[in-house]
């Protein structure tokens, strides 16, 4: 039925829209949480500017590539029961 298709279609657009809020939220509080950092921290090797973005891109994207699947899941899961 058009109906139940439209209500899916809208419902995971909305969990897309959640998981993509999820991601700029994780990755806004990681930022704040590395410039609270005592300037000390920034002379360790492991912590330069590049190895901080880098952990920043793929952390943040590992948890975003994680919720996006369980939401294609998700939505194959009631589509298959409607």
């Amino acid at each position: 039925c058009w109906m139940h298709r439209g209500l899916i279609v809208f419902a995971s657009f909305n969990l897309l829209l959640d998981t993509e809020e999820l991601t700029k939220k994780l990755r806004a509080q990681t930022f704040r949480a590395i410039l609270r950092q005592d300037v000390g921290y920034f002379d360790d090797p492991h912590h330069n500017s590049y190895v901080l973005n880098a952990r920043l891109q793929t952390d943040t994207g590992v948890v975003h590539a994680v919720a996006t699947q369980r939401t294609g899941v998700l939505v194959q899961i009631v589509a298959s029961l409607v």
